[in-house]
């Protein structure tokens, strides 16, 4: 069953049954609550947006989140359930919104991409979780990604909680490539760029001059 109510100013609440597989409930601003049913698996491109839905629980049957699903929402706390494969444009779902605590169970990540935007929720987050994955390691506050190539780099710099003056790589058991230190992210802006001391293993490329464009030190172990 697909289930497409778009631009229903008035509608409050929805009850779906489990037949229910697709969902867009686009601008119904006056939309509070929704119960999401297990054996739902998609929601559509846009499908809360510019909603008044403050809480949601996402059903592990769901597996693929399209577009802007979640923009101009005031959902503060969000999890991604271990099914979800397909996340759209992840970087910049929660445009216009107050998300504080993300969340993510997926077994898969491909999906996820940093956000772009200064505007972007997601640079306003608190608090950011991932599962133990071999492809995928959140060390102080820094995201590190595996690529096809058998190599980590930084993905992204969620809230840097390590010594500001010296960085110390960690140790996996493959090559470190690090194209800049200096990943985007407003919040975070400058605050790795003071960094003066960098530690690297023996297994760690700094691939870019200005990775720490006011490094002093460059130490290797």
């Amino acid at each position: 069953v697909f289930v497409n109510l778009p631009y229903c100013k008035k509608l409050v609440e929805v009850n779906l049954s489990s037949t229910v597989k697709q969902l867009c409930l686009d601008n119904c601003i006056s939309l509070e609550k929704v119960e999401l049913p297990e054996g739902l698996e998609e929601l559509l491109d846009y499908a809360l947006r510019n909603t008044a839905i403050t809480e949601i629980t996402l059903p592990e049957s769901l597996v693929k989140i399209g577009n802007a699903v979640f923009n101009e929402t005031k959902i503060e706390r969000l999890t991604i359930p271990k099914n979800v494969r397909t996340f759209n444009y992840f970087s910049t779902q929660f445009n216009g919104g107050v998300l504080k605590e993300l969340h993510i169970e997926s077994n898969y990540m491909g999906w996820f991409n940093v956000p772009t935007s200064e505007t972007n929720a997601l640079n306003g987050l608190e608090v950011f979780t991932i599962p133990e994955l071999d492809d995928y390691k959140m060390i102080d506050g820094i995201l590190y990604s595996k690529s096809s190539l058998d190599y980590y780099e930084i993905r992204w710099i969620f809230n840097y909680t390590g010594n500001e003056n010296i960085f110390t790589f960690p140790n996996f058991n493959f090559p470190i490539y690090v194209k800049s230190i200096s990943i985007y992210n407003p919040r975070e802006k400058g605050k790795m760029d003071n960094i003066k001391k960098v530690v690297l293993l023996s297994n760690v490329y700094l691939g870019s001059k200005d990775s720490c464009p006011n490094m002093q030190e460059l130490f290797v172990n």
